[in-house]
Formats: structure tokens, sequence, C-alpha cells
């Protein structure tokens, strides 16, 4: 938190604290196909310097999560000065086979980077999105066997060859996926966490709609509208562990969507962020159909 304090909320856009959190934020996945720590990043990284120098990206046209995250990612490298090709189609004479998400030109060996921006709440050696029909298992699954080998295909040799890519023999195919995992807070669901996932991911809680009040029955609280997921969140305004819980019950007296909360503390810059939570109706998950 010191760190975050001193340096990440002294940013004073919340799109440059969304760029610097899409970026260098912990991975959730290490493996020897997404890397938590890749060797290119850092030195790209060291290249870019200082978070405080960066640049401010431009405003993003879209609404979702995913699509904001990749935008993110373009405008960085773009200003890192890596030529790149973003979302190429791939298809056979037949059909349509899929997308790459970002072919970069890097200065070692092309590389092709798969981008994900991921929230799943474990449930029952099951981590499940605020969809329900989102699963960190099939997300895997998905990335490593089909997205990452498509960029290895003869159709998508030829689209890049289109694009300049024409070293495609030494082409590296990897995933990059940030995102919280919150884990639960009733010792009688279990969470195994599956063996891809980096230790050091970020990390939240959630609890169902009834238990609210038994976990945040001190300090101060922000709901967070879906835009606000993506970083740390800094507020001019708070609630008390009060206000909160009898805004949660409005909330799932009319709805079933879940809601993102944070605990934050008083800073120079508003409040900030410590903690991130999950709060789900008390049906979830067995009354909402996979």
């Amino acid at each position: 938190m010191d760190t975050l304090q001193e340096t990440f909320f002294k940013l004073p856009e919340k799109s440059l604290r969304d760029l610097v959190w899409a970026v260098s934020s912990p991975a959730l996945l290490d493996t020897s196909w997404s890397p938590a720590q890749p060797l290119w990043l850092d030195e790209l990284l060291l290249q870019a310097g200082p978070w405080q120098h960066w640049q401010l990206p431009a405003e993003s046209p879209h609404s979702r999560l995913g699509l904001v995250f990749e935008q993110l990612w373009q405008s960085w490298l773009q200003e890192q000065h890596i030529a790149l090709a973003a979302n190429l189609q791939i298809a056979s004479t037949e059909r349509t086979l899929g997308e790459l998400d970002l072919l970069l030109k890097l200065p070692q060996q092309p590389l092709h980077l798969e981008l994900a921006m991921k929230f799943y709440l474990g449930h029952n050696d099951e981590w499940i999105g605020p969809n329900r029909r989102d699963l960190l298992a099939n997300k895997i699954a998905h990335t490593r066997d089909h997205q990452l080998p498509l960029a290895h295909t003869e159709a998508a040799h030829t689209a890049m060859a289109g694009l300049g890519f024409s070293n495609t023999d030494a082409l590296r195919s990897e995933a990059l996926m940030r995102g919280c995992l919150f884990h639960p807070v009733d010792t009688n669901i279990k969470a195994a966490l599956p063996l891809e996932v980096n230790p050091h991911h970020w990390r939240g809680w959630w609890c169902h709609a009834h238990q609210l009040a038994d976990q945040v029955s001190r300090g101060d609280w922000i709901i967070l509208a879906k835009d606000q997921w993506l970083s740390p969140a800094l507020s001019p305004v708070k609630a008390s562990a009060d206000e909160l819980v009898s805004l949660v019950v409005r909330h799932f007296d009319w709805l079933k969507v879940p809601l993102s909360i944070a605990r934050v503390e008083r800073t120079e810059f508003g409040w900030a962020e410590v903690e991130r939570a999950m709060v789900v109706s008390d049906q979830w998950p067995q009354a909402f159909p996979k």
C-alpha cells in the first residue's frame, strides 16, 4: 500500500492509472506459455521509465473491460515505438478460424500475444466469472489449445506475411492475463487454484450478500462501477460499513448482478483502495444457469 500511495495514486488521471495497472500489475498465470514476468516486458518497462512520465492514453471507444484492456496495451506499445498489428482475422477457404490479438515486431523476434483481463470467484474448485458461463479452466484451455497454436498455422502465416511479418518460423506465442481472483470468505467453500495460476496474483475475497455485514464491520468502503474494476480505485467519497451494507441490501432486493466493493483509506490524493471484494446474490451460483 505504501508504494501505491507514493507512486500509483499520485498519478492524477484514472486512464493513466488503468494503463499502468494493465501493463505492470501481477499476472494471473505463470506458465511456460504465459510467464508471469516475461523478459521482453521487463526490457520494455526499463525503457519506458517511471510511471509518472508515461503518456496519457487516448480515451478508449469501448465500454467492455476486455476491449479497454486491449486498447490500453496497444496504446502503450505504440508509445514504446513497437511496430504491431492488432486483431488479425485468420481464415481458411471454408471458414474463419479465429483472431490474433497482437503481433509485435520486437528486436529479438516477432511475438504473438493474446491478451485478457479477467475476474473470477472461487467456488468448489471452479473459478467462475461474474458472467456465470465464464470459467477460468475453460479460458486457460482455450488460450493454450486454440488461441496460441492458431498463430502457427499455414493460414496465419499467410495473413502475417501480408502485413510484413516474414520471419514467421521464429514467431513466439504467449498469453498475458491480468485481473483479480476472489477467494471465498466461507471456509466451507473449497477453492483450489489451477496449477497455471501465479501464486502472486491480485487477490480479493467474495461473500454472499447475507454474509457482508460480518465481513465489513470496520473501515470505509466504496462500490465500484464496472469501469472502475480494472485498477485499484481512487475516490473522492466513501461510505461507512453500515452505509455500505444498506446500499448492498437494497441492490440485491432488485437485482442479482454481483457488486464489486473496495475498502479504502484516506490519502492526500483521495480515498484509495487497499482491499478488493465481490458480493454476490445469496442464490449464486446455483440459481444462475451455466
